[in-house]
């Protein structure tokens, strides 16, 4: 009789055992398989060095607080011409090599390209970059998060800001289109 039991007691040990060993296995691969995983869920480095060129201010580098002057008089169009290429130089060395062929000069012209370092210079704010995090997406285009901070001109007080681009990729990881979906009501 103290055979059998020892029997049924060595069997249900066995048993939670495996039990064990089988629940540990189950949360194991849930949490491995359970969450969409992107190939591509680094940030790389060009988007950092974008989204780094749009949003820290001041950035002299970038941004002409004087603007340039566009002449209409015919004598001065050659040096406007110059500041203008010497624009275009700054910014394509800055950020140029984050795009897909033929795609800065697209970018170039639009608003998102200076939005943050106008409004900026307007209110005498300074901003830096913060953190950057995909929110969405797949290889090919993604939502990112950019949380910056925005200091007023005597620094004496600040606030956190998260803004939203969509960022369209090509196949090699270059960058083809930037959008602003939110400017975290900062524009």
């Amino acid at each position: 009789m103290e055979d059998i039991q020892m029997g049924v007691i060595r069997a249900m040990k066995k048993r939670l055992l495996l039990l064990i060993i089988a629940v540990l296995a189950v949360v194991v691969f849930a949490g491995c398989g359970g969450r969409k995983t992107d190939t591509n869920g680094d940030i790389t480095g060009d988007v950092e060095t974008l989204l780094h060129a749009l949003l820290t201010c001041p950035n002299d580098e970038l941004y002409d607080s004087e603007g340039t002057y566009i002449s209409l008089d015919d004598s001065e169009v050659g040096s406007t011409e110059e500041d203008l290429e010497r624009d275009k130089n700054a910014w394509k060395e800055a950020i140029g090599g984050c795009f897909a062929e033929d795609r800065f000069d697209t970018f170039y012209g639009q608003w998102e390209r200076t939005a943050f370092l106008g409004e900026a210079y307007i209110q005498g704010d300074s901003i830096e970059l913060n953190d950057i995090k995909i929110e969405d997406g797949d290889d090919l285009v993604k939502t990112i998060k950019a949380s910056i901070t925005v200091s007023n001109n005597g620094g004496t007080a600040s606030s956190e800001i998260l803004t939203t681009w969509i960022i369209t990729f090509d196949g090699n990881d270059k960058i083809q289109k930037v959008e602003l979906k939110d400017d975290g009501g900062y524009l």
